[in-house]
């Protein structure tokens, strides 16, 4: 294997005049590790599969080019700022393939698709807000040097590169929701939920043209089971017990919030089917419950429909997590305020958002956590109406404001 590894045959094909469009394409999505962070021979892989694609996309074809964005979806995965710079590139170079290709993909492949542009102008929103210039947006190439007007030339290529995404790759997506297996629409549907703190970026029209696909694919065909009798009931009800045994529990978690965040409401057959799935799996007759792993944004997302879990097992889960502020320390600042926004629009006990703000100050003034003026802004707007001298013998939202106040002339109009 050494030897293999060493030979001439292997460097040759690795060097960057021998190494092909298409086989950089299928090379890229093994270009990192599986675990732990890339070293420099990872970044060399990289930018030089990069390059090559770059260089020569023009040849791939459709199966190159799901290849090519399977390796951009690591990309995002990594987090590294290195990382999120190729994939940006990647997909700018991408976008004509993409639009052509989209037709000859499989439905894995359409949702990485979807989840890799949405993913990647979630990113190059939060840096348009930080310095005014859409950095490693997957459409619009880097922003040279602007004179005046220049802001207002960004916002309107913003706009048209939103335009074209949506009816070049969202509205092709959507049209395929209903031959999909459930793991893709699920992919699908967090792709188009709302970012960590920004504006949902879908107007209502698109958002209920959303919520027709989603009843398109899983439809209340009471109507059509007349006449079928008990065997087609018993083969659908097969049929779905197999499709949901296609996904794990975060995976069923992550289906029931996108379901929600798209408007159907918990009384759908689906939204129902879901929730006694998890019922079964988080409450087994026999046995220790199980260990589920929820990632932060699948945190966010399950605070963001906290009705929806009135009286069921997840809701046990969400109440230890947020009655215990440690439990949250993993989650970074950013996710950290989203959760305290959300938690305090609904009706929970007053004392869990006020608990969650006064370990957040205690964090900040340790110095184990920095927040933003806006996060400043988002915490003093939730516990204000429910900072009430009756209900905590230590008010929280004096403390919040004088870490606001300093900071007041950084804060965008």
């Amino acid at each position: 294997e050494l030897s293999a590894l060493r030979g001439q045959p292997l460097r040759r094909a690795l060097m960057p005049e021998a190494l092909t469009a298409p086989v950089a394409a299928r090379l890229l999505p093994h270009a990192l590790p599986r675990e732990g962070a890339p070293g420099a021979a990872h970044e060399l892989l990289v930018a030089l599969a990069a390059d090559r694609i770059v260089a020569g996309a023009h040849r791939l074809g459709p199966a190159e080019v799901g290849k090519a964005l399977e390796g951009v979806a690591a990309l995002q995965a990594c987090g590294e700022p290195f990382a999120v710079r190729q994939s940006g590139r990647l997909l700018q170079t991408l976008w004509p393939q993409v639009g052509a290709s989209l037709q000859h993909f499989s439905p894995p492949e359409l949702a990485t698709a979807l989840s890799t542009y949405s993913l990647q102008l979630q990113h190059s929103h939060r840096e348009f807000e930080s310095c005014g210039a859409f950095v490693d947006h997957p459409i619009i190439p880097a922003p040279s040097s602007g004179g005046l007007g220049a802001p207002a030339r960004k916002l309107a290529k913003e706009q048209f590169a939103m335009v074209e995404l949506k009816s070049k790759l969202l509205h092709p997506v959507l049209s395929k929701l209903a031959e999909m297996p459930l793991p893709q629409v699920s992919a699908c549907l967090t792709a188009l939920a709302p970012a960590v703190r920004h504006v949902n970026p879908l107007s209502d029209g698109e958002q209920h043209a959303i919520r027709e696909a989603v009843y398109t694919a899983f439809p209340v065909d009471e109507h059509l089971l007349e006449g079928r009798g008990k065997r087609w009931t018993a083969f659908r009800d097969d049929f779905w017990r197999a499709e949901l045994s296609a996904l794990g529990s975060a995976g069923v978690l992550e289906l029931a919030c996108g379901l929600r965040e798209v408007g159907v409401p918990g009384q759908h057959w689906v939204s129902k089917a879901l929730l006694a799935e998890l019922e079964a799996r988080l409450r087994p007759l026999r046995g220790a419950r199980p260990s589920v792993e929820l990632s932060h944004f699948l945190l966010l997302r399950l605070c963001r429909v906290l009705d929806l879990w009135q009286g069921h097992a997840v809701e046990e889960v969400l109440t230890h997590l947020l009655s215990n502020p440690s439990a949250l320390r993993p989650l970074p600042t950013s996710h950290y305020v989203a959760v305290l926004s959300t938690v305090s629009t609904f009706l929970v006990p007053k004392e869990v958002p006020l608990r969650l703000t006064s370990a957040l100050l205690d964090r900040v003034e340790l110095g184990e956590r920095t927040a933003t003026p806006e996060q400043w802004v988002d915490v003093l707007c939730s516990v204000t109406p429910l900072d009430d001298q009756q209900l905590s013998w230590e008010r929280v939202t004096p403390r919040v404001v004088q870490h606001l106040v300093p900071h007041i002339g950084a804060l965008s109009p």
